[in-house]
Order: C-alpha cells, then structure tokens, then sequence
C-alpha cells in the first residue's frame, strides 16, 4: 500500500559592575581573514594528563564516607533485531495510528524518530491521554529518570526540613555559646577582632536559619548589616564581616530558589547553609597580606568551638558530621578545607586539646598557616576572584563547604581563564566529555571558542581524565551516580538495535534526555553544589467486545534502567543505615515511606531493563507486562500527586537552576526543563510468530533548555515565562530530532470514541432497555450530526429485521490521510484503514438478550475477520467545547458530520 502524504499539518540581578581588569586585560582575538572550513570534532588525541579525581581520597582526618553498595545488576544480553524491515519511505509498512503530520511522517520514514514541542505539564498527563485514547505507548528514559528525580527532590526537601533545620539550629546555639565566651576571654588582645567577626559570623547563620533568633546585641550591628545585604539578594557587595574579600560577596546567591521555595522554613535553611557554604576564611591573598592571618584566626576559633561545644551532651563536632555526613553521600565533599582538616593541623602544631590561650598565641599563628597552606587547594573557583590568581588565594576553610562536584568541575576547567574569554560554559561541555560525540560535534558548530588551542587541551584531558573513572569512583555519592546513570545514554548504538536507535536524530534526543535530567539534577542539589564562577460503574448490563490495547514499548536502554534501579536502591539503604528515612514524617502509618518510594521505582526500573532485553532479542511482551507499561502513567500521576501535598494544583514539571556565574558582566547559566514534549517512534514491535510489526508508538521527553540570565531565576518566574512565551528558544540541537509541526491526537481521539460508539450501536440495537432499574440503550457520546445518527440507526434496523445484532471489536487503525474539506475548510476529512473482528448473534426468541436475563452464554452463530475496511470520516470542530480546557484533558475538540466506509466488509463465517 502506498500511503498518501498527509495535506494538512494540523495545527542574580547583579548590580555592581566589576572594575576593568577582571578579564586580565584580554583583548578579543583578531577577526578570521578567510572563511573558516567545517568545525573539527573535539577528540582526544593524546595521552591526557593526569587530573585529580572527583572522588579521590579525602584529607588526613577527614574519613571516607561509605553509606552503601550499589547493586548493580549486570545487563547480559546481546541486542538481536535482524530481521527489523527497513521503513517504507511512503511509510506503508508502518501503522500510523493517529494524524501525524507530513513534516513527522518524513521524519519518521528518514530517522524513525521525531518529537514535537506540544506542551504537556507532567509525564503523566501525555501518557494517561495515549492509554485513554489506546494509542501505542513509548515509555521512555526520560519519564522514568523524571520519576527519580521527583522521589529525590521530596527525599532531600524533606531531610532538610524535618531533620537537618533542627540540627542545624542547635548547632548554632552552641557555637554561639562557645563564640560569645571566647569573645568575653580575648577583649583586648590581638585576637579580640577575630572572636568579634566569628561571633558575628555565627549570629547571622542563626538568624537566617531560626527568623525567631534575636541578634545578641554587641554584635548587633555588624550581624544586621551583614544580614540587609543577604535579604536584598542584590549581587556582589562589600562585606561587613568578611572586609579582606577584595570583590566582596556576591548576594544574589541568597535568593531562595529551587525547592527551596516551597515553605519558609526551606527559605530559612538555604539561606542559613548558602551563608555557611560561601563564606570562606581564607588562609592567604597574595594581594592582601593581613586577610590570612585575620581570617585564619576565626576559623581557628571556629573549629576550638566544634571541638568543644556541646549540643545536649553530645559533642559538636558529631552534630556537624550528622549535617556535613549526609549530604556529602547524596552530592558530595566539599573541595574547601572542612574542620576535620583544621582540627587535624591544629593538633600537630597546638598539641592535642589545646586550649583557647594556646590556639590564640599569635607567634605560632604563621606555623599553622604554613602547615595548613599544605593542604589541597580547592578546584572549583566558588567566590569572584581576579582570574590572575591561583586556587590557593582563596583555599580555606568553609563551615559547611559547597561540594566538589564532577560536572562543575569540568565547567571550571572549560572557561576564563584556562579557556581566554569563554565566560560562561554550556551544558554540552560536560555531555561531550562525559563521552557524547554528538555534543562535541554541536559544540564545535555554534560556539567557535571551542575551536581553540587552550579548549582543546583542556577538554581533552577531560575526557581522558573521566574515561578513566572506576565505577567504584563513580558511585560514592548520589549526586555521581545520578550522572553515571546518564553516561549511556551517550554511546551510540550498534547492530541488532532498532533501527530508529541507530539515527543521529536519536542520538540528539537522547543528549536531550541526558541534558534534560541533568538539569533536574542540578536543581534538586542547587544549595550544595557548588556553583564555579569565571575569573572574575455498577450496573450490570451486556457488553461489546473491548477493543484490543494498543501495544506498549519501553526504550531499549536496559543498561540505563540497571543503572537508575541501582542508584534508587544504594540511595535508600545508605539514608536507611544512618536511620534518616525513619526519621521522616508521615501522614498516616499506611502511607509508603520515602524508603518505600525508592524500592519501589528500583523495582520499576529492573522491571523495564528485563522488558527492553526482551525487546531487544526479538520476544514479544507478556500481558502483564503490556499491562505495566500502560499503567505508568498512573504511578507518576501518583507520585506528583503525593510530591504536590495539600497543593490544589500540582507543579509543572517545568524546573530551572543556575549553574555558572560570569561576574565580569552579570549574568548567570540557567539549565532547567520546560514542558513535556511528544516523541514518536517507528517502534519494531516483536509479535508471537517471531516478526517485528513497524508501528509508531508515542512517548514524553524532557524540553530542555540553556541561556544567558541577568537574574536568578526561581521555578515560580521561569513558569512564568513559559506561560507568556517570553522564554527563550531551545538550544539549536534540539532541531535534530524535534519539529515544530504537531500531531493531531484530538482527532484520533474523536474517531477512537465514535469506533466504540459505533460498535455499541450495532450491539445494543434499538429498543433493548436493559434490565429493571438498570436500563441501556445505544447512544453516541461523542457528538455526531443527524445524518450519521440516521445512518446508525439504519445499519440496525436492517440487523433487527434478521432479528440480529453485532460483536464488533476493534483492533486496530491506520491512519492514510487528511485533508481539508473542498466544501467546509473548517473541517477536515480523515482517511483511515480500520481493522477489526466481529460476531454476529441471532436472536433465541424474541429478546436479543434474552440469554443475558437467563444467565446463560451469548448465542454466537457466525464470525468474520480480523479484516480491513477503508473509512472516510469527516469532522467539524467543536465551538469552545474546550474552552479553558488544559491539554490531556479528554476534552473532545471535534463532531463526526460524515461516516462513508469505502470498501465492503467480507462475508460472514459460521463458526
């Protein structure tokens, strides 16, 4: 058959600008004289130097933090589809079961892939409307990592502000104790400034973390100006406390974003931790010879008074560790000295236990700052600083230090000053050395400073660096083992894979897909990471046979689905082990625990690996695990529903985060996801006899999207500018697997309810009543004009003459073309070829159910099918019959006018 192509396609506010020189005294490169060729991929080609580890072992003194394995379940079997046909490029070996158009028809038959940006809130509402209207379902990747990421952003927000705020609060009140007593003891000697401005210090993460804390009053003023700035959120500013940093701090920083939104107590924590995460008493300046040893004195006092406070009996130190120790395990160490580092230099210039007289001895001051100095420095650049100077200017110590994290690691390496004038870096950069050829190659297509001598030295030693993680090193934390789930996404595939898998248009999406959770990522560990800056029914009655369902698809990515069912699993166990899950709260004691939740998407994921190894050697799906696939919906459309609380509308899925800052003109890297988007699958379906059957399958993806931003953004502003259109567009890569023109499934949806509707009729003939207090009778609940009903009624009465009527089950419908009407332009006439199976009944007496009321088996006397019939439908839209309506609503958006089936029906079979 050859198919028509369809006609129709339906249709950080930063204020303060940095003084000249923050660049260095760049100058722009000279403007190219000749035509520049094509971009050269970025590819190692030579041995990388060695770089540190993003997991390496930690400091003397600091112990290594294992929470949990990570059960990885190993994928065994060797994709095996040859016997896939190749697509048609009319597309007439596939079944197309809904309007898609041209422009999707030939994408589909050149790539077998395409994705449209229709906006959809959630995973859940796209999938629940294909399982509604029984279109093939494509459960991707992406809907499943979406999934993870709803289950650990509530995990962590509800950590933080269950469990971590109180600890936090009480270890404030004793290192004030222990501040205020140090600064009553050093009145008067050289020290009395640095007890001061810790005490200070500690007064403003109080009052950030508790709103109720009162500020205590010599050191009211300092505090209070130090806390305006931090509640303004302006941008960079000149510190109060810290009066050594030469660009001050950056305020913006401070704004609550991210989950963090959502209540104020959650405001009151990311404050309290960005302050106690940022601010660093630095051990040297090689421009400022007394901000070492000014600052170093405080974080000397701050680590005497974790040593020798108490919270409650218990030893401070063990309260910081129950803060500093799990949410190392969920997003990593800090790369700044931590107090376990201090501690440990403290004990070997001071003597153990050294008491306040000995540490503030201001002759032995240079000794430790010589020792400490011989610590690592910190590899990512989290406060503004000239781009002249190394990472040892602004090593030190940090209270609850920003982590180190692999990703932005990579983003520090990849711009000013290792890469002269790249300011701010892309997403892609981490994508392309995590192993994404096709990032790189979109890298050297839209950012020319990719091209250059020193970015190509820098990312090569990258990759080569990261190619040579273990998978031991890749899975000590949450945060990296999230991003080690995505990894193979990136590889191409080979032989025996779908055909549709083996496109670079694929690729593309699945670097969409990667990108897409990463953002999530991102966003749920916006406070931790740390952020690298560039220099500078009930009735009984007779039924209709039920329709067939529409067959499911999972994405043959079993290695991924391992590796997400590992990373749930290692995540629970390791939060379980320190008794943190139980200590969460629940509505009742029947509500699943978080733990609960993690289990349970570990076994969603180990479910769909064992579905998509199946796929992959040819063997067609169980029932049940049909019947999982289709009900997937249904456990995301819970796990919002739980995420959204006592909210009356839940969250889009909609999310932003920033990743980068560029202090030299003020702007700020967002990466966040928008809607949801369609994707189509040219989906090699296995069936019983062994062959493969092309059918187009529909899914969700993430919209992913990255830019240049003046502020920092909430969730709350960038939904908003989706909502009004002012978000900008998505990045250029995205146009290898996505189209602007959309399918129509409201008109499938109309000729799918107008299929069941005309079965019934034929079933439940005209002037059956059903039974006493439960009557039945033929009606079309899909709008239809009166010369369809007067059809309907007529192919009855012809059957109630025979004293007859029909089992009609629909199996499937292949969608030819659509045209606009040459009579009614408004409407437009759908071409399809239905498949179906039929039974036909005659009557036992005079009640055509009359077995029905005697309880016995229906009387079939003859059989037909499965068999094709051509139909012609024409539709006219329904005046605001969706009006307000949002998308996935089931709202029916059109009538049926015309029914013409064009080819006859076969005879019938007797059985």
């Amino acid at each position: 058959m050859t198919r028509k192509w369809f006609s129709l396609g339906l249709n950080l506010a930063l204020i303060l600008t940095l003084v000249a020189g923050c660049r260095g005294g760049i100058t722009p490169p000279p403007s190219p004289t000749t035509e520049p060729g094509p971009p050269e991929p970025l590819i190692p080609t030579a041995t990388p130097t060695t770089l540190p580890q993003p997991t390496s072992p930690p400091p003397a003194g600091q112990s290594p933090i294992l929470f949990a394995a990570y059960p990885l379940e190993p994928v065994s079997v060797k994709p095996a589809l040859q016997n896939e046909p190749p697509i048609d490029p009319q597309m007439g070996n596939v079944l197309v079961p809904l309007v898609l158009s041209p422009e999707q028809l030939q994408a589909l038959a050149a790539s077998g892939v395409v994705a449209s940006p229709v906006e959809y809130p959630e995973f859940h509402v796209l999938y629940k409307e294909a399982v509604r209207n029984n279109l093939p379902v494509f459960i991707t990747s992406d809907a499943l990592l979406h999934a993870y990421h709803l289950i650990f952003d509530q995990l962590l927000s509800s950590l933080e502000e269950n469990v971590f705020l109180a600890d936090l609060r009480e270890l404030n009140q004793a290192l004030l104790e222990q501040a205020a007593a140090y600064a009553a003891q050093l009145k008067g000697s050289p020290w009395e400034e640095a007890a001061r401005r810790l005490y200070a210090f500690l007064a403003v993460g109080s009052s950030l973390a508790d709103p109720a804390f009162s500020l205590p009053p010599d050191i009211a003023g300092l505090a209070q100006a130090e806390l305006s700035l931090i509640n303004a959120a302006a941008g960079p500013a000149q510190s109060p406390i810290f009066t050594h940093l030469k660009y001050g701090e950056d305020y913006s920083q401070y704004i609550p974003r991210g989950h963090y939104t959502k209540s104020d107590a959650l405001k009151s924590y990311f404050k309290a931790m960005m302050w106690y995460g940022r601010m660093t008493f630095r051990l040297s300046d090689p421009e400022d010879a007394e901000a070492g040893p000014a600052e170093t004195r405080m974080a000397l006092l701050l680590a005497l008074a974790l040593r020798d406070g108490k919270v409650n009996d218990q030893p401070a130190l063990d309260v910081w560790k129950r803060l500093y120790d799990p949410t190392a395990f969920l997003v990593g160490r800090s790369d700044d000295l931590t107090i376990e580092d201090y501690l440990v230099v403290m004990n070997s210039i001071y003597g153990e236990g050294a008491g306040l007289s000995a540490i503030a001895d201001e002759t032995r001051l240079p000794d430790f700052i010589t020792a400490a100095s011989q610590l690592p420095a910190p590899r990512i650049l989290g406060l503004i600083s000239d781009d002249y100077k190394p990472m040892e200017a602004v090593k030190g110590l940090r209270l609850m230090g920003q982590r180190f994290i692999p990703d932005a690691y990579i983003f520090q390496e990849l711009i000013h000053p290792k890469v002269p004038q790249r300011f701010l870096p892309s997403g892609l950069d981490v994508m392309a050395v995590m192993g994404s050829e096709r990032a790189a190659e979109w890298l050297a297509r839209q950012d020319d400073m990719t091209q250059t001598p020193q970015y190509r030295s820098q990312f090569n030693r990258l990759r080569g660096w990261m190619a040579g993680l273990s998978e031991e090193e890749w899975v000590e934390t949450s945060y990296n083992a999230w991003l080690y789930a995505l990894r193979p996404l990136l590889e191409p595939v080979g032989e025996g894979y779908p055909a549709f898998m083996q496109s670079s248009a694929w690729q593309d999406k699945q670097l969409n897909t990667a990108l897409g959770s990463w953002a999530e990522l991102k966003h749920d560990t916006l406070l931790y990471a740390k952020q690298p800056y560039g220099g500078l029914g009930g009735c009984g009655f007779p039924t209709p046979p039920e329709p067939l369902v529409a067959p499911a698809y999972v994405e043959p990515v079993p290695e991924v689905f391992a590796r997400i069912a590992a990373l749930a699993e290692m995540t629970r166990s390791g939060l379980v082990s320190r008794d943190l899950i139980q200590r969460l709260p629940r509505q009742n004691e029947f509500d699943p625990t978080i733990g609960d939740r993690l289990r349970s998407i570990a076994s969603q994921a180990l479910a769909f690996k064992a579905m998509a190894e199946r796929q992959l050697q040819g063997l067609p799906l169980s029932e049940e695990d049909q019947a999982t696939l289709r009900s997937f919906g249904n456990y995301l459309e819970e796990l919002v529903q739980w995420v959204s609380g006592d909210q009356p509308q839940p969250d889009p899925a909609a999310l932003i985060a920033d990743v980068a800052t560029d202090p030299n003109i003020g702007k700020v890297l967002e990466v966040g996801i928008g809607h949801v988007h369609e994707i189509y699958v040219v989906a090699p379906i296995p069936q019983e006899d062994g062959s493969l059957a092309l059918t187009v399958a529909r899914g969700g993806i993430f919209s992913y999207y990255e830019f240049a931003s003046e502020q920092r953004l909430t969730n709350e502003k960038w939904r908003a500018m989706l909502k009004e259109g002012s978000a900008p567009a998505q990045p250029e890569f995205t146009s290898g697997f996505s189209i602007s023109q959309p399918a129509s499934p409201d008109i499938q949806a109309a000729i799918y309810r107008f299929q069941r509707d005309w079965a019934g009729y034929h079933y439940w003939t005209i002037g059956y009543k059903g039974t006493v207090g439960c009557p039945k009778s033929p009606e079309f609940k899909l709008p239809v004009s009166a010369a369809v009903q007067a059809q309907a009624r007529a192919a009855v009465a012809a059957l109630q003459a025979q004293k007859q009527y029909e089992g009609r089950q629909w199996i499937s419908t292949d969608y030819l073309s659509v045209e606009k009407s040459p009579v009614s332009p408004q409407n437009v006439i759908v071409k399809v070829r239905e498949t179906w199976q039929d039974y036909l009944v005659t009557y036992a007496g005079d009640e055509p159910f009359g077995w029905w009321d005697a309880g016995q088996a229906e009387p079939i006397t003859a059989r037909r099918g499965p068999y094709t019939v051509d139909v012609e439908y024409e539709l006219a839209p329904l005046k605001d019959a969706c009006q307000e309506m949002p998308i996935g609503s089931g709202c029916l958006r059109w009538q049926i006018v015309a029914y013409r089936e064009l080819t006859p029906r076969p005879a019938w079979q007797t059985p």
